[in-house]
């Protein structure tokens, strides 16, 4: 469904190029659920916007391919570009407040797009904006049809978002962080909705987020990214119970688990590495508790570590010896 290769993303700023996305490589096959974790500002949601040609200026893709259902679309041009791009692919933006028009009412935002480019008839496209509203849960949509944005909870404004992105019928539905700005039982409810909507069709999904929770269960596969790049790649039950990347495994170990009791947050110490500035050696050196002296000695590439598994670390080894190095560390 979705293959992107060495995809770069570069941006301009003052001080110089900041290479956002460097080198980024995966697939989503039909019916598949792909999540991509990390840090904030490691080039989850810039890769996104690359794959649909949303990038916000300067942001620009320098070299890489993406191929959508097989086509190559960063060979086309712009137009065509995003007409083989919109009917595949749909997107769920983080803030409903900002990816909704707050002077048009809900049930014309949704009707809009079967109209525009579905060639729907007034009638039909706000039939199938009802029958949309009804799908991802909301209440009473006869009503909330002629609401505005600010008359709903965000809950119900994420279902609308939701709702929109289904409308143009896509086969494939990228979500960038779309429980982010939800409490928890509403986050729930809007995972159980995503997870619905692909037991109900071949839908395929691929979910930005920095919460690994919402990931092991949402998705089928992972990827971390780190500095722009995915320094660990795999299956998400292999993934989460046995990490071969340090930086994978640092964020397993600042998730907070009840059960455990602690007397301080376990965090990854210090910070990215700018990204202005070139990578010499492997990027997460400086925070990781288990670098080496040959962590330095150029940055390190995705290799595969087991069928199904990638990793960029040149020391891939159990999680138990991690663990236990930590704690003699602490």
């Amino acid at each position: 469904m979705l293959e992107v290769h060495d995809l770069h993303v570069e941006v301009p700023t003052r001080r110089g190029l900041l290479h956002a996305v460097r080198g980024v490589s995966f697939q989503v096959a039909a019916g598949e659920a792909l999540g991509l974790v990390g840090e904030s500002g490691c080039g989850k949601s810039l890769t996104l916007r690359a794959v649909l040609d949303l990038l916000p200026h300067p942001a620009r893709i320098v070299s890489g391919t993406v191929l959508v259902d097989g086509v190559d679309v960063t060979a086309l041009p712009r137009v065509a570009r995003r007409r083989a791009v919109s009917a595949v692919i749909s997107m769920v933006f983080q803030d409903p407040m900002t990816a909704l028009n707050p002077v048009m009412r809900i049930g014309e935002q949704i009707a809009e797009v079967p109209r525009t480019r579905l060639g729907r008839s007034r009638s039909e496209a706000h039939a199938r904006a009802l029958e949309l509203m009804r799908q991802v849960g909301i209440p009473d949509p006869e009503r909330r049809f002629r609401a505005y944005p600010h008359e709903l909870s965000g809950g119900l404004r994420q279902r609308v978002v939701i709702a929109i992105a289904l409308s143009c019928e896509p086969r494939l539905l990228l979500c960038d962080e779309p429980t982010t700005a939800l409490d928890v039982t509403i986050q729930a409810q809007v995972l159980e909705l995503l997870r619905g909507l692909r037991r109900q069709g071949d839908l395929a999904m691929m979910l930005v987020t920095h919460d690994l929770a919402v990931v092991s269960e949402t998705c089928d596969r992972l990827a971390v990214m780190y500095a722009g790049r995915v320094v660990e790649a795999g299956s998400i039950g292999e993934l989460v119970h046995d990490p071969h990347h340090p930086y994978t495994f640092s964020l397993l170990r600042s998730v907070p688990d009840p059960e455990q009791v602690r007397t301080r947050l376990l965090t990854i110490a210090g910070a990215p590495p700018d990204l202005v500035e070139p990578v010499t050696g492997c990027p997460f050196a400086a925070r990781c508790p288990f670098s080496r002296p040959d962590c330095d000695a150029g940055e390190p590439e995705l290799r595969d570590v087991a069928p199904g598994r990638h990793s960029a670390c040149r020391h891939v080894r159990p999680v138990s010896e991690w663990s236990r190095e930590v704690e003699v560390l602490a």
